[in-house]
This record gives C-alpha cells, structure tokens and sequence, in this order.
C-alpha cells in the first residue's frame, strides 16, 4: 500500500498519535519518574501507545475512506452539471435549428407538390426529405435527453426497430460479438418514443459488449404475452396485462447481487473513471415506466444477462387511428386562421401551407399585432402561435390573454423546445393543442382539423 504523506487522513492521523502519545508518556513520567535520567516507559505505558498507533491507523484508513466518498460525489456533482451545460447548451441551439428544419420541410414539400410524381426533381425531394426527418429525429433525441423536451410517443413497429438496431449494432460493437434477433411473427405495435427506445437498446448491447471482453452473443428477442397475475422476481415487478416484451441476452460475466440492488441508483457505474456516467440504465427504467411498461432483469455471475422490456401492447383502437392518420390525405379547411411567428421564413412558409390547404390567414408578427387583428372587425377561427416570440408576450401568455375574451378560440401552440406541460398553465376554457417543430403538412392538417372540428 503506497501511502500519501501529504494527504488530510494522514495529517489527522499524525497529530492524533501525535497528541495522545506525548499525553501518555507525560502522565507515565510525572507519575512514576523523578526525573528524565531514572525514567522507563513500564507495561502500561507501553500497552497505551500501541493502543494509540493503532488507533490512528484506524482513523486513517476512515478518513481516507471519507476523502474518497467526498472525491467521488464531487466528480459526480461535477459530472452532473455538464451534462446540465450540454442541456442548456442544447436547448438554446434548438429553437433555431428547428426553426430552419420547419422552413425546409415546408419548401421541400412544396417542391413535391409542385414536382410531377415521375419527375428527378420529385425523387431529389424526396432524399431531401428523408434526411430533414432524420436531423429532425436527432434533434429530438437530444432535447428527450436534456430533458428540454417531452417524450413523443409513436406506434412502433418492434420487428422493423429490432431489424434495424441488429444492423446498427453489427456496426457498433466491432469484431467478436455476434448479434442474433428472434422475432415472432405478427407482433403488435407499441406506443412509445422511438428515438428513447434505440437509445435504449443501444446502451444495453454496449453494456453486454463490456460484460464480454473476450467476445460472445447478444440475442434480440421479441415476443407478445399476456399476464394474468402480477410477476415478481427478485427486486422487479410486472403487472398483469398483455405486453410486447423485448429483451437484449448477453452471455457475458453476469452480475453479482450486490450490483443488481444497485441498477436503479442514478451515476452508480462498475466501469472505471471516465468510461461511463452511472445514468444509462436508471434512464431507460423511467422511460419505459413513463410509456406504462416494466423491466425485469435477470443475472448470475458467470451466466450472463437478460434485460426484457415488458411495452403495453397498442389497442386496436389505437392501431387503427394511427393506421388512419398514417394513411389519410390532407384535411382541409376554409377556416380564418390568425398565425402569429416572429421568424419570417418559417410565418412564409406556415402561410403558404395554410393557403394551399384552403384557409384564409391572418398574419402577425408579435403578440401586440395579434392583439390588433383580433379586436378589429376580422373574424378568427383558430390561434397558431409560436411559443417563443422573441422579446415580446410568449405564446402562452397571449393565449391565455386571449383566452379571457375569445374563450371559444382555439389555440394550437408551436414550438421546438418548450415542454407541452407548459400549457397547462393557460386558463380554462381554452382549448389548446400542441405541435413540436419541425412538423409535415399532414401534421399541420390534422391538429386544425382536431381543434376546429372538436
């Protein structure tokens, strides 16, 4: 054992043994000696120091224990509060960013509109398209993990997700590991945040790859059951219900006892220093909790691990609404729509859109101009407004203003960062949809159609 001599626990150490020996033999002198010439250090004396040395080798290795517990939550706080600047960071860039995602989803899908079916201008559109979605998709991953953003449940297809992350894994985890899939056939869909859900899959086949550093097999699987009783086992629970289960099996080292208890502690990680920030799996168990699922873990030392991600399976109601919406046409409308956005080109873009869609539209720039519109002699059928409007009123607050003398209006909020909770602060009996930036045309159809229709 190296020993640091210059460190606190040894210095409290030190001057503990320091004071309570020079006591001791003080004491034994004044009692037994005349002087220092005719002095020896007698059995009890003898027995009192070793008591004191190792009392302060105790003291030490406590304190030194302390001085790592105290390092280590200090590197967590630390760790903490850049993942905060990362969020902040985040969500500062986002606004804009999805502000210029919005304006070209807008152009490009007027460009297909414009563009014959067969045309090469269509298909450039097209590709166009299909790489806006996926910045799109990025961006809302990035504001889900900073917490800038609610989560945006989709009905997914599990056999199609878990084809896709076996490729993606095949990439990822390098040479040694082999990624196999069992996927039984007509699995019904789920509901949940798509982006969370590779996330999540992806941090648990990197986390099999650390448990198999001499190479192994990591199994996808996906099936549907149904539970008639509650399940328990060990730490975990599942309800009774009908579930679509997806688990990642690894035949890696496994994990103790003493691990497992510890899966859910936020920053608590068995990687070194640096490699890992303790957060990954406590995550993934809030986001299937909050998508109304369970997470059952299963592990033995030298057997490996199997994590099953227990989804409510979709209802057919609910399946066949989004197998409505997925396949519907646009919806259209002769509304009056008052558009209040402080960003030019994305109020262009929402106007034009509106127009093609056959609503008459109002625009405004800031919150003061829709205030005007409204209290002329302009007959509005529907609020859309940006939630952020720079400098002036945000939308919420002019919504609720709004709200006390048009408690009919309806309002459809927009946004790129802000959170939905947020508009359950407008006062009743406002009616309020709301729709995360970047959005389609489809998109757009739908919720004014919802609100004006309702």
């Amino acid at each position: 054992m190296v020993h640091r001599w210059n460190t606190p626990p040894f210095r409290i150490a030190g001057i503990y043994f320091a004071v309570s020996a020079t006591y001791i033999v003080l004491s034994d002198w004044i009692v037994e000696a005349d002087g220092w010439s005719n002095w020896l250090p007698g059995f009890q004396t003898l027995k009192g120091l070793s008591f004191v040395f190792l009392s302060a080798i105790l003291i030490y290795i406590l304190a030194n224990r302390e001085l790592r517990r105290r390092q280590t939550v200090e590197r967590q706080l630390m760790r903490a509060q850049r993942m905060e600047a990362v969020g902040q960071l985040t969500n500062g860039v986002a606004h804009d960013f999805n502000n210029f995602l919005t304006v070209i989803f807008g152009n490009l899908e007027l460009i297909q509109q414009e563009a014959g079916s067969k045309s090469a201008l269509r298909k450039q559109a097209d590709s166009a398209l299909l790489a806006a979605e996926r910045g799109a998709d990025l961006t809302r991953r990035l504001l889900a993990f900073s917490r800038g953003q609610s989560l945006e449940p989709r009905h997914i297809d599990v056999a199609e997700c878990l084809t896709q992350m076996k490729m993606l894994l095949d990439c990822v985890l390098g040479e040694g590991i082999s990624v196999r899939e069992e996927l039984s056939t007509d699995l019904p869909k789920i509901l949940a945040d798509p982006g969370q859900l590779e996330s999540i899959l992806l941090n648990l086949g990197l986390n099999s790859r650390d448990a198999m550093p001499m190479g192994g097999t990591i199994l996808l699987t996906a099936s549907a059951v149904s539970l008639d009783t509650d399940f328990k086992r060990g730490n975990w629970h599942v309800a009774k219900g009908d579930y679509v289960m997806i688990t990642v099996r690894d035949d890696g080292c496994g994990m103790p006892w003493r691990v497992q208890d510890r899966l859910l502690e936020p920053f608590f990680t068995t990687k070194l220093a640096g490699e890992g920030t303790g957060l990954g799996f406590s995550m993934a168990y809030k986001f299937v909790k909050h998508s109304g699922g369970h997470v059952m873990v299963q592990s033995k030392v030298g057997h490996g691990t199997s994590v099953a991600l227990y989804f409510p399976m979709a209802s057919v109601e609910e399946r066949a609404a989004a197998d409505h919406f997925n396949t519907s046409e646009d919806r259209l409308g002769d509304e009056t729509v008052l558009l209040v956005e402080n960003d030019i080109a994305v109020r262009d873009v929402l106007n034009t859109l509106l127009t093609r869609l056959g609503y008459n539209v109002l625009l405004a720039s800031c919150a003061d101009e829709a205030r005007e519109l409204l209290s002329g002699s302009n007959q509005v059928d529907l609020l859309l407004a940006d939630v952020v409007l720079g400098r002036d009123q945000n939308g919420i607050e002019l919504a609720s203003e709004i709200g006390q003398d048009h408690p009919a209006l309806p309002v459809l909020l927009i946004s790129g960062v802000a959170d939905s909770e947020m508009s359950r602060t407008i006062s009743d009996p406002v009616r309020v949809e709301w729709l995360d930036k970047p959005f389609n045309r489809k998109q757009v159809s739908q919720r004014l159609r919802d609100l004006l229709d309702a």
